[in-house]
């Protein structure tokens, strides 16, 4: 998947924000589970969402333990984000509009 190096000093580590083997694992499973876009294109709407849940619900422990790292927070925030949006940006140009060649 096209996702950057997780950037240093995060409320929680980069695995507990989005775990990228585990995402990875899902999406392969659904591709090879599903022949249409529109059942990959849910089912992968799902996985994210999982993955949205978990890494907000990991970010808001770390907070919590850390209420003054304010920072390490919103770099955790957008490590989240460049997940879910390169992953999703990833099935899109690799499963459901491949370019033909």
């Amino acid at each position: 998947m096209q996702i950057p190096e997780p950037p240093a000093a995060l409320i929680c580590t980069a695995d507990e924000i989005f775990d990228r083997a585990a995402v990875a694992r899902d999406i392969a499973r659904a591709v090879a589970e599903t022949e249409a876009n529109d059942g990959l294109r849910a089912a992968v709407v799902r996985i994210l969402a999982a993955a949205q849940k978990s890494g907000r619900t990991a970010i808001e422990k770390g907070f919590l333990e850390h209420p003054f790292d304010a920072r390490p927070m919103t770099r955790a925030y957008t490590w989240l984000t460049d997940c879910l949006v390169g992953t999703a940006h990833h099935v899109a140009i690799t499963h459901l509009h491949p370019l033909a060649t």
